[in-house]
C-alpha cells in the first residue's frame, strides 16, 4: 500500500506511556554507525484497538531509510511473541514443602527519563509483614541506565545539592557501593565503611554500549539519609570507566513519586 494507507490515530487514542525514540552511535566494522532505539509502554487491551492476548501474538516491524515519515520502508517483517498467562496453566510445579509462605508480589518499576543519555527505573518493595503506611523494612530498587561505558551514580540529598549528600556509585567491573559526598571535590568523596555497605542485589553491567547499575537499598538505615517523598535524588555519569569529574552536562537532580 502507499503512504495514504498510513493514518495517524486521533488524539484520544494516543495512550502510549514512557515513550522514547533516540539515536546512539555504536562502533561498526567501518567506524561509528547510528542506531535508532524506540521504547514505549502500551495497554494490552484498549477500546477499538487490536488486543494483545496471553499466548501467541503476531507482530510487525519496519525500518525506514531516512528520518522522514511516511516513506517506503527498506526493511520489514513479521514475528511472533508468546506472552505468559497468569501462571495457572504454565505447567510449572509451584508447590513448596512445609508451611505456606505469603510471597510478596513483584512491584512495578516506574521509569523516569533523566537526560538524553540516562534513564532510571525504580520500585518500592513492601514486605508482607508490614503496610505501605508503616513500611517497616521497606526498600527501594533502582536501575540506572546510561548510554556510555562509564561510571554512574545515584545520589540522595536533602537540599538537592551535592555537598553533604550520599550516593551509590557504580564502576564497570565492580559492585556498586555507598559513598559520602562531603564537598564538590574528588578528594572529599569517601567510601562508607564495610558495615554500612548494606546494598542488596547490587550489580553493574555493560551491554551494547550502555552501562546499567542496579541495587536495592533500605529506605531507612542508621546514619543514612532517609529516603522520603521530599528527598531530592541526584544522578551523574563519567566520560569513561575512570572515576573522575563528571563534567557540567552529565549530572542533574530529580524527585520521585514514592507513593
Amino acid at each position: 500500500f502507499g503512504q495514504g494507507g498510513v493514518v495517524e490515530m486521533p488524539e484520544s487514542q494516543q495512550t502510549l506511556m514512557n515513550t522514547r525514540a533516540r539515536v546512539k552511535w555504536v562502533e561498526g566494522s567501518n567506524g561509528p554507525i547510528p542506531v535508532t532505539k524506540m521504547r514505549f509502554t502500551k495497554l494490552l487491551s484498549e477500546p477499538n484497538e487490536i488486543e494483545i492476548v496471553p499466548g501467541e501474538n503476531l507482530f510487525l516491524y519496519a525500518q525506514g531509510s531516512t528520518h522522514s515519515f511516511p516513506s517506503y520502508h527498506v526493511a520489514r517483517d513479521s514475528f511472533a511473541l508468546t506472552l505468559p498467562s497468569d501462571g495457572s496453566d504454565s505447567g510449572v510445579d509451584t508447590s513448596v514443602a512445609g508451611p505456606a509462605v505469603d510471597a510478596p508480589t513483584t512491584p512495578e518499576m516506574h521509569i523516569t527519563d533523566l537526560s538524553p543519555e540516562c534513564t532510571l527505573k525504580h520500585a518500592i518493595n513492601v514486605p508482607t509483614y508490614t503496610t505501605r503506611d508503616e513500611c517497616v523494612d521497606c526498600s527501594i530498587t533502582m536501575e540506572l541506565t546510561c548510554d556510555s561505558v562509564a561510571w554512574v551514580a545515584v545520589g540522595f540529598s536533602v537540599d538537592g545539592f551535592m555537598p553533604r549528600s550520599e550516593a551509590v556509585i557504580g564502576i564497570p567491573g565492580k559492585e556498586p557501593e555507598k559513598y559520602f559526598l562531603k564537598k564538590r571535590n574528588l578528594s572529599k568523596i569517601f567510601r562508607l565503611p564495610d558495615e554500612a555497605q548494606t546494598l542488596t542485589d547490587a550489580s553493574v553491567s555493560v551491554d551494547d554500549g550502555e552501562t546499567v547499575m542496579r541495587f536495592t537499598k533500605l529506605l531507612n538505615e542508621p546514619n543514612d539519609i532517609p529516603i522520603t517523598k521530599d528527598l531530592f535524588f541526584l544522578f551523574a555519569h563519567g566520560q569513561d570507566e575512570n572515576f573522575a569529574y563528571h563534567g557540567p552536562n552529565s549530572r542533574g537532580r530529580f524527585q520521585l513519586n514514592l507513593l
